[in-house]
């Protein structure tokens, strides 16, 4: 289970290399994340990242416009009481 909690601001793309998610210039391995929050409507995902994440149990939030959560990807795997 990981231990980190992830913010995304600025318009990037993410993606994953070697089990690892891609920020910019800085890697984090995919099972010491425990979630994500994206702020910025710009940033890039691909279908590949959201089932690496579904895969690992990391949830993933998506904030509108005035940077307040509107929706979450959970994974289906995993049991309810992990998040």
């Amino acid at each position: 289970m990981g231990f980190r909690n992830i913010v995304i601001t600025k318009q990037i793309q993410l993606y994953v290399k070697n089990e690892q998610l891609v920020i910019d210039d800085y890697s984090v391995a995919l099972e010491d994340i425990n979630s994500f929050l994206i702020e910025n409507p710009m940033v890039t995902l691909n279908v590949y990242l959201i089932d690496k994440i579904a895969e690992y149990g990391i949830a993933c939030y998506l904030c509108a416009r005035k940077h307040i959560p509107s929706s979450i990807i959970l994974p289906m795997v995993r049991h309810s009481r992990h998040f």
